[in-house]
């Protein structure tokens, strides 16, 4: 269980550090988002602004990061399923 949440919280933890390096304030999830809707908000938005989302970006950035959750997958194996998702 301990594994599970550890990687859930994972970009939380991206995004905390990447705010933090540069200076900026950081940005809290949300639970109504996706997990790359969280990441893309958590990363590139403004406290002072609403965060206009990109679709693809978001969508890309789903497929990119679920072959990292399963440790079983190859690399070939990867490429090839995120190619797949992304309809190339």
């Amino acid at each position: 269980m301990s594994a599970i949440r550890i990687i859930a919280k994972l970009s939380t933890l991206v995004a905390v550090a990447q705010k933090y390096c540069i200076g900026k304030l950081l940005m809290y999830p949300r639970n109504a988002l996706s997990n790359g809707a969280n990441f893309n908000r958590m990363m590139f938005s403004n406290p002072c602004e609403e965060y206009k989302f990109n679709d693809v970006l978001v969508r890309a950035l789903a497929s990119i990061q679920s072959p990292h959750a399963d440790y079983v997958q190859s690399a070939s194996n990867s490429t090839m399923r995120l190619a797949g998702r992304l309809g190339a």
